[in-house]
């Protein structure tokens, strides 16, 4: 698998406005199944952080509910366009960042580490798991949305992968062994759980703290 650098996700963050309307109709519709899930670990004073961001729709419409967002993404493009909605916006808890999350700098920690569509295109997963780990709060969880093995979401990217329909890079696709593996080979977790959805094509992997002990 050919792993997306900085300058293709600002292709194709540039490409997809071109495919804006399908892009829109799919966001939206993962949206509304993701902000079902999120809400279960949320309360008003909740901070969460979403690695891999984009232009932050799922954060906009969780802003409201939560004491602070924060939008992480390598693409300078996808977050001058969440900066632009947020001048436009009335969410003073919301705040963007550009950067490769492999390098981020900050001190502060999160009740909920968030991602979707992520972890897929990391030719090497284990980096990026640890990444979501290391923003933990003590009590705080980790989510992510990684696509399933031969969903209908798998053929469509095989049917439709380099066109108009498919204006994201290259990524990969996972049975939950594959998971249970990648999440073993981390050490420390102790417990997780993967909980799969068939009609989305989606499996949600849940870590909590704290870790185990040696």
């Amino acid at each position: 698998m050919k792993e997306s650098s900085i300058s293709d996700w600002n292709t194709i963050w540039k490409k997809q406005q071109k495919s804006w309307l399908f892009v829109t109709i799919g966001r939206r519709f993962y949206n509304f199944f993701f902000l079902s899930l999120l809400r279960r670990y949320l309360i008003p004073d909740t901070y969460f952080i979403e690695l891999g961001c984009g232009t932050g729709s799922l954060g906009f419409l969780l802003a409201p509910e939560l004491g602070k967002y924060v939008g992480i993404d390598n693409s300078q493009v996808a977050i001058e366009q969440a900066q632009k909605r947020l001048q436009e916006s009335k969410n003073g808890n919301v705040m963007f960042i550009c950067s490769d999350l492999l390098v981020l700098n900050t001190l502060e920690r999160f009740d909920v580490v968030w991602s979707q569509g992520l972890l897929e295109h990391f030719e090497d997963e284990k980096p990026v798991l640890i990444a979501h780990l290391s923003l933990l709060r003590t009590g705080g969880v980790a989510l992510m949305s990684v696509p399933m093995k031969y969903s209908i979401f798998y053929w469509w990217y095989i049917i439709s992968r380099g066109g108009v329909l498919w204006p994201w890079g290259e990524q990969k696709f996972y049975f939950r062994s594959d998971l249970d593996r990648l999440i073993r080979s981390v050490g420390k977790i102790c417990k997780w759980e993967i909980e799969s959805n068939w009609l989305l094509g989606l499996h949600i992997i849940k870590i909590s703290l704290p870790l185990c002990s040696d």
